[in-house]
Formats: structure tokens, C-alpha cells, sequence
């Protein structure tokens, strides 16, 4: 079977895993999707940002409460299985809004995953819809493997005893996502042992303890992937209904999207955009950066035309550091194929939140609606934390329920970080990052953001 793209006129790369999931949508387990899904949105809280700005930890924290919708993770794997991705796409993560033709391929994904975390699993029928979300999350992983749904249904179960039995969750309980996918990996890699559970946002010590035998190979997943690793760990999940979609808001978390606004707004026509603008400063945001560049995951979802001579990345990793980007393909990261990853990270950095200011300047009644949030006041500071997810409730126009008063009070599980935040930590690499703090580029943008001049403020 071949899922061909007519608005988009080739087939797809991806159509036999594409097919493949279509076929699991079909699943007598599959609850039924909303119909109409891209028109039923009434309204959608876009978070814009830099990478390595708290994006990830932000959408957790949203993720716990059912006042807003949510999708498991970023779009940009759906749009990979739509071919909505360089090189097809463009020469860089912009999309525009006459791309939005290809919504009759996309709307299923987006449907499929629109909803809210579940904290239990009530029986029988919810471990089914958990077994059939679970196989479409690795069939997007893993476009070159064929997971059976009756293997991963199996694995799923024995997966979820396994937790009660041996690590005291309570019967229904769905306690930690990277725990169970722990067990969930070593269930299935003797049928596919492709499955590389290091390539997972789970704990190294983890797969050790419990996957010893799994050799400790750090590679691409395969020549082609659709979702950037660290692969994510995904939860049980409830479909929005019709009324959700028309009375709540719908967070969208993807750094790219920066560049895809007309596309999005295109995308879906009947919902009012909001703008979160999510900052962190450059030096910040560029140490993140950096570690992700020395670490082996946050590719960018496909090999880039010619060469990268990238010192300290290229020379440092041949596996993947010539032909594999990092952190997606911002405007103008052609120019820098052979700058350092402190002088990339810099100029993604501005390049996004240019956009973004560009967009809310071209974009009054957005801009007047928006909020900015520096991510500091979450990821560095647990004095700051709870005001700024109170003032982040308040602009959604929710309350601060159980789920959201938790995260202000307590420190959560850290999402797709190398490190583990701390103030003002990139003062460790202050020689690499001197002359990007220098740079008066980005000291005005700086101050543009709301931040003082001074770096000993940051």
C-alpha cells in the first residue's frame, strides 16, 4: 500500500510506515477520532522559543492538567510522516501557509493525539488504546521496523504488571513514563532488537540495570528517522471531545514552529492564535546548545546536503558529524557549516526570537494578546516558579488546579536535558561563550527580550 501526497505531489518517504499506522488507527482497540479535527479548534496557545529554553519542562507541567489540551510531544514527527521536512519542504523548518494543502494527510496524527494525560488506566480497554497509542509513537521512532500491534499490546501488559508486581505502583496506576518504557523496551527487543532503548529520554543507570545485556551503542536510529532522539517516553492518554476542542485551549510546544506560523494559521482556520513567547538568554540557551551538539541525540531529522565542517562537532563524532545537523534547520544555517556549535547556537538563538518579534510586530492583535515568559523564572529559580505558572494559568484563564499548583511546588522529572538546570550554570564554559556575550547583536536583542545588560543579571 502506498499513501500518496497529491497536495504535496510525490509519495511519501515514509508511506509504508505510514500505512502501517493507518492500519493500527483501524484497530478494533482505536477509540474513534473527532471528525473535522483542524476546523474544530477554537483556540491555540502557541509557545515560541529558542532551543534549550525549558519548551519541554513548560509542556510537562501543562501536560498534568486538563484545563488545556495537549499533544504528547512536538508536531514535527507528524510532519515528517507527511514529508512536511527538509528537503521536500524547503531548505529549512519554514513552512508556509500554501503547505497547509497537505491537512487531509496530517489531520489524522493530529487527531489521534490531541487529549490528556490519563493517571489511571481503568481496565482492560485502556491498556488497549495505551497498547495501539504506544505502537504508533514507535512506528514514527522506528519507520523501518514493522511492530506487530498484538506484540506491543502483549509487551504493554506484561510491561504494566511488571511495575505493579516488582516496583510498588498501585493496580491501574501509571506512575513514570521512562520506567515503563524501560519495561516495555526489554519486552519487545527479542522481536526487534533493532530497538535501541539508549536512544530514549530514559535514565542511562536504568537501561543498565534492567537491560543489561542491551550493548551500549549510541547511533542514529537508522539512516532515516522521523523524531528527533532523545526519543520520547509517552503516557496514557483521553481524546479532546467536541467540546474540548471548542472550549479549550490547545498548547502547540515545537521550537520550529517559530518558522511555521503562517503554515499553522493556515492549518487551522477557525482557531484564534496565541503567542507564549518563551525566552532564555543567550547564554543560556546557547550552553544548552552546545551540550546537545557534544551529545548523541537532537539531530536534525534528516542529512544535510553536503559536507559540515563543524570544529569540535565534525572532526570530534564522523559517524553523524558531517552529514547530520543539530537542532533543527533555522533560516540561514547554511551560512554556518563550518562555524563553532557556540556561534550556531548564537545565531539560532537570535533567529528565532527575531521571528517571533517580527511575527507579533506584523501581528497586532496577537501581540496585544500575548505574554512572554523568560524560562529562567521556571528552570533556575523555585522562588520565581510558582508566580510565573500562576501568572501562566491566569493568561490561559484557568485555575490553578491540583496538577498545576504540583508543579509549582515540587521539582519534576527533567524533560530531554542533558544536564540538569542550575543558575547561571553556563558561567562553566564563560571562555567559549565570551564573544557571543560580547557580540552587540546579541546584547540590543537582549534588551529587546526584557533583560538588563548586564550578563551578571542573567
Amino acid at each position: 500500500m502506498t499513501v500518496r501526497a497529491q497536495a504535496i505531489g510525490r509519495d511519501f518517504e515514509f508511506s509504508d510506515a505510514a500505512a502501517r499506522i493507518a492500519k493500527l488507527r483501524e484497530s478494533a482497540y482505536n477509540r474513534p477520532v473527532e471528525e473535522g479535527f483542524l476546523g474544530s479548534v477554537r483556540e491555540i496557545a502557541m509557545v515560541l522559543s529558542s532551543p534549550r529554553s525549558g519548551s519541554s519542562l513548560l509542556a510537562s507541567v501543562l501536560r498534568r492538567t486538563d484545563q488545556v489540551m495537549n499533544f504528547q510531544g512536538a508536531i514535527t514527527p507528524f510532519l515528517g510522516m507527511t514529508d512536511l521536512r527538509y528537503p521536500v519542504s524547503g531548505d529549512t523548518d519554514a513552512l508556509e501557509a500554501h503547505q497547509a494543502s497537505v491537512a487531509p494527510w496530517l489531520e489524522p496524527y493530529l487527531a489521534q493525539e490531541c487529549g490528556y494525560a490519563l493517571e489511571r488506566l481503568e481496565g482492560q480497554a485502556d491498556r488497549d488504546q495505551f497498547a495501539v497509542d504506544l505502537a504508533i509513537r514507535l512506528s514514527m521512532q522506528w519507520p523501518d521496523i514493522a511492530f506487530a500491534l498484538d506484540h506491543v499490546r502483549s509487551a504493554t501488559n506484561v510491561a504494566l504488571d511488571e511495575a505493579v508486581r516488582d516496583f510498588g505502583w498501585a493496580d491501574g496506576e501509571f506512575r513514570d513514563p521512562k520506567l515503563f518504557h524501560a519495561l516495555l523496551i526489554r519486552r519487545l527487543r527479542p522481536a526487534y532488537p533493532a530497538l535501541n532503548p539508549y536512544l530514549y529520554d530514559i535514565d542511562a543507570a536504568m537501561i543498565r540495570d534492567l537491560m543489561p545485556e542491551a550493548p551500549v551503542v549510541v547511533t542514529l536510529p537508522s539512516g532515516r528517522f522521523v523524531e528527533m532522539p532523545p526519543l520520547i517516553t509517552i503516557r496514557p492518554w483521553r481524546r479532546a471531545t467536541a467540546a474540548d476542542l471548542r472550549g479549550k485551549p490547545l498548547v502547540m510546544k515545537t521550537v520550529a514552529n517559530t518558522f511555521r506560523m503562517p503554515f499553522l494559521s493556515a492549518l487551522f482556520p477557525s482557531a484564534r492564535m496565541r503567542v507564549m513567547h518563551l525566552t532564555r538568554s543567550v547564554a543560556g540557551s546557547a550552553n544548552g546548545m552546545y551540550d546537545g551538539w557534544m551529545h548523541a541525540g537532537f539531530w536534525a531529522a534528516h542529512i544535510v546536503d553536503g559536507d559540515l565542517a563543524i570544529p569540535g562537532y565534525s572532526d570530534k563524532f564522523p559517524e553523524w558529524g558531517r552529514h547530520w545537523w543539530k537542532f533543527g534547520l533555522f533560516p540561514g544555517w547554511q551560512a554556518h557549516r563550518a562555524s563553532k556549535p557556540v556561534d550556531i547556537a548564537a545565531a539560532h538563538w537570535r533567529t528565532c526570537h527575531e521571528t517571533i518579534l517580527a511575527w507579533l510586530e506584523a501581528h497586532p492583535a496577537q501581540r496585544a494578546d500575548s505574554i512572554r515568559v523568560h524560562g529562567e523564572d521556571f528552570l533556575d529559580n523555585p522562588h520565581r516558579k510558582a508566580g510565573t505558572l500562576a501568572r501562566i494559568a491566569d493568561w490561559f484563564g484557568v485555575g490553578m488546579d491540583e496538577g498545576l499548583s504540583y508543579a509549582a511546588e515540587n521539582e519534576l522529572p527533567l524533560q530531554l536535558a542533558t544536564v540538569k538546570p542550575a543558575p547561571q550554570r553556563w558561567r562553566q564554559r564563560y571562555d567559549e561563550l565570551e564573544h557571543i556575550l560580547n557580540d552587540p547583536r546579541n546584547g540590543d536583542l537582549m534588551v529587546r527580550l526584557g533583560y538588563d545588560s548586564d550578563p551578571e543579571t542573567w
